[in-house]
């Protein structure tokens, strides 16, 4: 009697998505220069403003300032700052406060 020996294909281990240091870089990067175009855009706002009253103009509903624009440059960059310093209880409280307000104010940024 004779018969037939069959192998099974060795198990590979199971792959893992790996991001490469470079992708990592470049993401970092990207959140790097997403925060700083927000604080940019929050300091012109601020500098108009400023400008405004230096001029002994009022601010109005209207202006950046008070419609919450300001507000919401600043918290876009706090989201993209705690996205590359990454999940630590010590930032975690205000990422989530900075994209609770933004969610609840119709911001239209996804800063993550």
């Amino acid at each position: 009697m004779s018969a037939d020996i069959v192998t099974f294909p060795v198990a590979v281990d199971e792959q893992r998505v790996r991001l490469v240091k470079s992708e990592i870089r470049d993401w970092q990067m990207s959140q790097i220069m997403h925060a700083g175009e927000s604080l940019d855009a929050a300091r012109l706002d601020l500098s108009s403003a400023a400008s405004r009253l230096h001029q002994s103009a009022e601010l109005s509903d209207s202006d950046a300032l008070l419609a919450g624009q300001v507000l919401e440059s600043a918290l876009i960059a706090v989201v993209s700052i705690t996205n590359v310093m990454g999940a630590t209880n010590m930032n975690r409280e205000i990422a989530r406060a900075a994209r609770l307000w933004l969610q609840a104010n119709g911001s239209t940024d996804d800063a993550g």
